[in-house]
Parts: C-alpha cells; sequence; structure tokens
C-alpha cells in the first residue's frame, strides 16, 4: 500500500482491477495535472496494480490473464470474497486520506470491483462524494442506469473530466455539496437525479 506525508487532498482518484499490467492510468496522471494547475490537491491510487502485485505474491498473477472474466459478477464476487483483507486494506487505505470527493475510473472491467470498493467506503462514511467517470460513462443513459442501480454512487461525469472536475471541485468547496455542474449527472439531496448537460 502506498504511503503518504500529507493525507489531504481535494480529491482521490482511483484506478481499479482489471486493467493493463504493463503501463500506470495515464488518465489519473492527466486529470491530476489539470486539477493540480487549478491549485487542487489530488491523490492518485492505482488499485489495480496493487491487486496485481498482491496476487503475484500470491502466485495468483494468472487470474489477470483473461480480462473477459471480469465482465463476469462470479468472477469478480469470487475474487472479492477469496481476498477480503486486501479489499478492507483498498478501503481503509482510501479513508484514511482526509478528501471529501472520491472519483472512480469506470469500464466495463472494472465496473463491479469498483461498485463493490464504493459500497464499502460508504458504510464507513456516508459523507464521501462518489463520483464515476471514464469510458463506461460517456452516454447520459448509463450514467442515470448507473446512478439509479446504486444509491453509494453520487454523481456521473459524462464529458471530458478534465473540462469538469476543477468546475465541479470548486463548486463543492463552495456550496459543501454537490450542485449544478454542466458535465454531471447527480443524485441531489432529496434523492432526485439531476442532469446537467
Amino acid at each position: 500500500m502506498l504511503n503518504f506525508s500529507q493525507k489531504q487532498a481535494d480529491l482521490i482518484l482511483i484506478q481499479c482491477p482489471c486493467w493493463t499490467t504493463y503501463s500506470p492510468p495515464y488518465n489519473l496522471a492527466l486529470l491530476k495535472a489539470i486539477c493540480q494547475q487549478q491549485g487542487y490537491k489530488v491523490i492518485c491510487l492505482d488499485l489495480n496494480i496493487e491487486f496485481y502485485n498482491y496476487l503475484v505474491k500470491a502466485g495468483k498473477q494468472h487470474l489477470f490473464d483473461k480480462p473477459t472474466n471480469w465482465y463476469n459478477n462470479d468472477f469478480v464476487y469470487g475474487l472479492i470474497n477469496a481476498h477480503l483483507e486486501f479489499i478492507d486494506r483498498c478501503v481503509q487505505q482510501i479513508l484514511e486520506i482526509d478528501s471529501r470527493v472520491v472519483g472512480f475510473t469506470i469500464t466495463g472491467l472494472n465496473r463491479i470491483f469498483s461498485e463493490e470498493i464504493v459500497k464499502r467506503i460508504k458504510q464507513k462514511d456516508k459523507g464521501k462524494i462518489i463520483l464515476y467517470g471514464g469510458p463506461h460513462c460517456f452516454r447520459l443513459e448509463i450514467n442515470k442506469v448507473l446512478l439509479y442501480a446504486n444509491p453509494d454512487l453520487d454523481a456521473v461525469c459524462h464529458h471530458e473530466g478534465d473540462k469538469v472536475l476543477p468546475n465541479l471541485l470548486g463548486l463543492i468547496k463552495k456550496d459543501g455539496r454537490l450542485v449544478y455542474c454542466p458535465g454531471i449527472v447527480f443524485r441531489n439531496e432529496h434523492n432526485e437525479i439531476i442532469d446537467c448537460p
């Protein structure tokens, strides 16, 4: 697990498994750089490579060999249930960082794993604002489905994150909650789904 000298941030960006293991998630680096240019502190967590390294130590790295397995609920939940200690450490690592907003890059391959991490974060801290973005979130219909299906999810970015995130962080800092921000769909305090085209 990563060790930070300062565990405070405006935003945590997370890449969950399954993703490639031969290059870091450049999307997190891009979003971090853009937000930092606007004065925000961002911490990135590559839980994908952490999980892969964890499996290497257990001699189980072959579980990454066939990415299409990660679309299968039974496969992913089997992995989660077999490695709850790792999952709990990831959640604890996230909660130890003083950040109100936690963003997840969502693809078809990592959606199930991400949902489990999000559920466990919200069980321990309902005040966290959970944001999804990425390739699985661009179509508006998917955004609304994600929000209706996942009560622990607070907002979905359906536009390019580099255009939306700095503005969204500024609004949250000013208002202390999610408010209308172009480029997202969010759940307000009355549990209504608000579309911000």
